[in-house]
């Protein structure tokens, strides 16, 4: 009897189906995020770096979140709007979305975006303000990405959609002094970045100070070794950096690397020497902008009991002082036991988690005005809470016009009118922006 071989299954071989298709595709507008909207198979194609107006050639995917996603491969009919960016990076780098736009047309995008939400939310204000636009190099922080790759330093930023590091040596959007600071942190970079292996580099100037921090794994064992360490001190003398940190990973304790000075922030009086990688609005010329807004705003209506909502590391506490009593609620540890420090007469400050309990409508009762500014999230369950209240004032600082506009639509209901409003485009060449809005009861 002869034996058969038994026939080896095979798995049928699946057909390739083809990821993208190109195209070529007519913009219809530009979208809140800064990209060319076009229509594909009855659904919504999103398409980087094109423009209203435009007939483009593109390559077209689907994604996972539904409708389509396109890379801009050449374009057939130039839209007026269209310039020269004059970054020379901006083609790859991811940092910028809107160089390719004329400076007038990027302006007016900006504000009519702002209407759009508030208007589909039925929340217009009584009095718009004249935009305020902080020019380039104001920026003073920044995240880049540092890599070493057959002995070579990569400082940058990641290309748009990809884990490609573009080598950057002058950003357009940040200051001078960083710009300078980055170069010359390379050849220390050379002697203890891992081949290979990607780490974060942070920089933040404030008052004439830079601090420096590092995030990722350094040697075999992930930590900095003392030749590393001996380094990065080496830099921080030579370049005039006022401290280093370093960090495992994004959001665990930054530990003190070397550190000859404090980073101190000063704020109408207020002065609070600040914790490694504070949050501070991201220009200095913003924040003074915002700050004027502010104290306009308590000049007209001179309240004497303030509440600050997510008071943060207290850039507008000071200025608020000047005016009244002020208690002021954050969740972050640090900011709140920095701003306690300062012992300032009238300052009450507490740790609170706003998300997980606002304010309620009786705690907001003893208070003549309440501040917010929360991150980009929004504060829809605090301001539920503020729309059952009967504070006379709200000032909300915003820097999400999406969530401003559902914020501000919940206190509309609750009996508030948006009554003025003012934009504070400190973010050059992106989709961000800053509001600063008044709602009376």
């Amino acid at each position: 009897m002869c034996k058969l071989k038994a026939m080896s299954k095979r798995k049928p071989q699946k057909k390739k189906i083809q990821s993208f298709v190109e195209d070529d595709i007519y913009i219809l507008e530009i979208g809140a995020r800064g990209d060319g909207i076009a229509e594909y198979k009855n659904e919504k194609l999103f398409i980087p770096r094109a423009i209203q107006n435009e007939k483009v050639k593109v390559k077209i995917r689907p994604r996972k979140s539904g409708g389509y996603s396109g890379e801009l491969l050449g374009i057939k009919e130039k839209s007026t709007q269209r310039i020269e960016p004059p970054c020379p990076y901006y083609e790859k780098c991811g940092g910028c979305s809107l160089q390719h736009i004329s400076k007038d047309a990027y302006r007016k995008w900006k504000v009519a975006k702002v209407k759009d939400m508030l208007s589909r939310a039925d929340a217009m204000p009584t009095e718009w303000h004249e935009t305020i636009f902080i020019p380039p190099e104001t920026r003073r922080r920044a995240t880049f990405a540092a890599f070493m790759h057959k002995g070579n330093v990569i400082v940058g930023y990641y290309q748009s959609r990809t884990h490609q590091i573009i080598d950057i040596e002058n950003c357009l959007v940040l200051t001078p002094r960083l710009n300078d600071i980055a170069r010359q942190l390379r050849p220390y970079l050379k002697e203890i970045l891992p081949e290979n292996r990607p780490v974060s580099l942070s920089l933040q100037e404030v008052g004439g100070q830079v601090e420096v921090i590092l995030t990722g794994r350094f040697g075999r064992g992930g930590e900095l070794d003392y030749p590393a360490r001996q380094a990065l001190a080496d830099a921080a003398q030579d370049i005039g950096i006022a401290r280093i940190g370093w960090r495992f990973k994004d959001f665990s304790e930054i530990e003190p690397v070397f550190q000859k000075g404090n980073l101190i922030k000063r704020s109408d009086g207020l002065v609070v020497t600040l914790p490694y990688n504070a949050f501070l609005q991201p220009s200095q010329e913003g924040e003074e902008a915002l700050t004027k807004c502010l104290t306009s705003i308590m000049e007209t209506s001179k309240p004497q009991k303030i509440i600050e909502l997510f008071a943060g590391n207290g850039t507008f506490t000071g200025p608020l002082l000047k005016y009244g009593s002020v208690q002021a609620f954050e969740n972050e540890r640090q900011a709140v036991e920095r701003l306690q420090a300062t012992g300032m007469d009238g300052l009450t400050v507490e740790t609170r988690d706003l998300f997980e309990e606002p304010l309620l409508a009786a705690e907001l009762q003893k208070c003549d005005c309440v501040v917010l500014d929360p991150p980009r999230a929004g504060a829809k369950d605090q301001c539920e809470e503020l729309a059952r209240s009967k504070v006379p004032l709200i000032v909300y600082i915003s820097c999400n016009p999406a969530t401003f506009a559902r914020d501000a639509k919940a206190l509309a209901e609750g009996g508030y009118t948006l009554k003025s409003l003012q934009i504070v485009d400190q973010f050059i060449w992106s989709s961000h922006l800053e509001i600063v809005s008044v709602f009376t009861n």
